[in-house]
């Protein structure tokens, strides 16, 4: 666990850091990000002590970090630059073998776990005995990977490691990335300038402002609940939109009483059907699903005085309050769909969703995508 005490970091009476307080807990993938000069290199480098602390505290695991003997600690915690940092005289198990061989592992030992760092980035053995130069930007980047897992450190901080990378590549290591951080459970912090790339590899972001926390958060709250206006233009107006993992049933879920009980007849049922326009009503004891009824069904039913018990069905889709708007209209079937329970994880009834609800949900997404092109474009 990483703990920032009210750091305060200045340059010629210039503050950059302005009594920051935040936790970094163990195992989690925490991103830092902000606008270039706002402070969260800076924060990062005093981690590890390369930038020194004007005033306040951090601790890891408990203890301050100006207690600790500063070439011990950063053995025992992995560093990642910008550019890969290799030593170009060095082969690449030489390389991740750096930190071993100053912890005193013996040489055997070393080519041991180079040999297994290799493989956990997906570089094959016959890359451990070539030159820094000999590789391709995305190969080094992934050397680097490996030598800051090496010495199995349960701290690991990266300095905008993927910035200088094309895209592919780039979107290649945070894949790759994402899976080693959820595998071996370290405490990752990353500083990166990108919010895409804060999405898709963060557990928390903290958003840096001028120096302070703006907001901490994890990304589904920081899109639906931007702290201030820096944040919400940081982000951008229509994140949201493009991460529908981040919309759950429960924001856009209706709650009004599009339901019914068994012991109403079905003149009553095609009464409400029509009130909301629905070709589907669920059956409800209380806040306990029973089944569906549905629209066709009905309209056969001679007697309209009859009792729903004998059209109750039980084949239709229920999702729960936080599945995702992603999963569920890539498991909905658009042609039978009718109403969609949402349930708590308690299986209790607590709103519905409707084709013409995820269809307007996504016409908006559409919307938003079709409004940023058009302003890159110059279209107005």
């Amino acid at each position: 666990m990483v703990q920032f005490i009210n750091v305060y970091k200045s340059y010629k009476n210039k503050p950059v850091l302005r009594n920051i307080s935040l936790t970094v807990k163990s195992g989690e993938f925490m991103v830092l990000i902000g606008a270039s000069g706002c402070g969260k290199t800076t924060l990062l480098k005093m981690i590890n002590k390369l930038n020194s602390i004007d005033r306040g505290d951090i601790l890891l695991d408990g203890t301050s970090v100006t207690r600790m003997n500063d070439t011990e600690m950063r053995r025992k915690i992995g560093y990642v630059v910008q550019d890969g940092g290799l030593f170009p005289h060095l082969t690449v198990a030489e390389n991740i073998g750096i930190v071993l061989k100053a912890l005193g592992v013996p040489k055997k030992q070393r080519e041991i776990r180079a040999n297994k760092m290799l493989k956990m980035v997906d570089l094959d053995l016959s890359y451990r005995d070539l030159y820094p130069s000999q590789l391709s930007g995305g190969q080094q980047h992934r050397v680097g990977v490996a030598r800051a897992f090496a010495a199995d450190p349960s701290l690991i901080l990266m300095d905008e490691p993927f910035s200088a990378l094309d895209p592919v590549v780039r979107a290649e290591l945070q894949d790759g990335l994402v899976q080693l951080q959820k595998h071996y459970r370290k405490t990752i912090i990353f500083v990166t300038h990108d919010m895409d790339e804060a999405v898709q590899l963060a557990s928390r972001i903290c958003i840096i402002q001028d120096g302070h926390v703006a907001q901490c958060d994890t990304p589904e709250n920081i899109f639906k609940h931007p702290a201030n206006s820096y944040v919400e233009k940081f982000v951008g107006p229509h994140k949201l939109w493009s991460n529908p993992e981040f919309i759950k049933a429960r924001d856009i879920m209706k709650t009004d009483p599009c339901r019914i009980s068994r012991d109403r007849t079905v003149l009553q049922a095609l009464q409400t059907m029509n009130r909301y326009a629905v070709d589907s009503l669920l059956v409800t004891d209380r806040q306990e699903i029973e089944g569906i009824i549905w629209l066709s069904d009905l309209q056969n039913c001679q007697n309209r005085s009859s009792s729903l018990r004998n059209f109750i069905s039980d084949d239709y889709i229920s999702v729960y309050e936080d599945t995702s708007l992603k999963k569920i209209v890539n498991t909905i079937d658009y042609n039978i769909s009718g109403i969609i329970p949402v349930l708590s994880h308690k299986k209790q009834l607590v709103g519905y969703l409707t084709k013409s609800i995820l269809l307007s949900t996504l016409s908006k997404q559409y919307k938003t995508t079709t409004e940023v092109s058009n302003a890159r474009s110059g279209i107005i």
